[in-house]
């Protein structure tokens, strides 16, 4: 690994014992674990809410609208969440717990949130079969 390769050519300053440790390092976690969104993740989407809010603070009020704001996420945890996370870093924490509405899952699959399904195509039947106009950005 790079790290003997590293200590061997003297561009490195650990010890032997740390290369060791290094080398037989695995990671502590289950395959469950690894779908779940972490607590890194968790700050990231709040500030990351926080940033766009400052940025563009004439479409995302700090006032929670159902009417404005629609929250949907895949069936997955991490994706369930991150819109809880993302919805408190727009409105703070007691707002997203009570007041929030996230929306259920569509199952199978969202056609909307899923990669793969042309976005376009998704449209064009929403406003075919709704009747409401195409707009074209």
């Amino acid at each position: 690994m790079c790290f003997r390769a590293a200590k061997k050519d003297g561009r490195s300053i650990l010890s032997e014992e740390t290369v060791d440790l290094l080398e037989t390092w695995r990671p502590d976690a289950s395959l469950d674990d690894q779908k779940r969104l972490n607590s890194e993740g968790e700050r990231e989407l709040r500030l990351l809410a926080e940033r766009f809010q400052r940025r563009l603070p004439h479409l995302l009020t700090s006032e929670y609208s159902p009417e404005r704001f629609i929250f949907r996420a895949t069936l997955r945890q991490r994706a369930k969440e991150s819109q809880f996370h993302f919805a408190t870093g727009l409105f703070g924490r007691n707002v997203a717990e009570d007041e929030v509405v996230f929306q259920q899952p569509v199952s199978p699959h969202d056609p909307l949130l899923r990669s793969g399904t042309p976005f376009g195509v998704f449209i064009i039947n929403v406003c075919i079969h709704t009747r409401l106009p195409v707009h074209v950005m």
